[in-house]
């Protein structure tokens, strides 16, 4: 078997609930909070992200957000603020840089 031809990780999507948190990729995110801001009316999102690399980070997001993680991207896709009786929580998408990687390499 060729090293280049290797499986590659999928992209992955998971809803985070308020206080949870996930594995994505070799990360781990957690949501500490989803409110709508008074100002904007846009809901924001705080996140605790562990990078696989042993970074950790605590950032505010908002929905279409992209964060760089050491395997890939995260995608913030949709921010669910608190809103009883519905729980607080984001939606993510990480895509592997191997599908990234992967496509340009099979277009060029």
């Amino acid at each position: 078997m060729n090293d280049e031809a290797l499986p590659t990780a999928d992209a992955t999507t998971r809803r985070v609930r308020l206080t949870a948190r996930v594995p994505l990729g070799q990360a781990v995110v957690g949501c500490t909070g989803a409110k709508i801001d008074p100002t904007t009316g846009r809901p924001h999102a705080a996140l605790d992200i562990t990078d696989g690399d042993g970074t950790q980070r605590l950032l505010e997001v908002t929905s279409a957000d992209e964060i760089a993680l050491s395997t890939g991207t995260l995608h913030v896709v949709q921010i669910h603020p608190w809103d009883p009786p519905r729980s607080a929580g984001v939606v993510l998408r990480w895509v592997p840089h191997q599908q990234t990687d992967g496509a340009a390499a099979a277009s060029g």
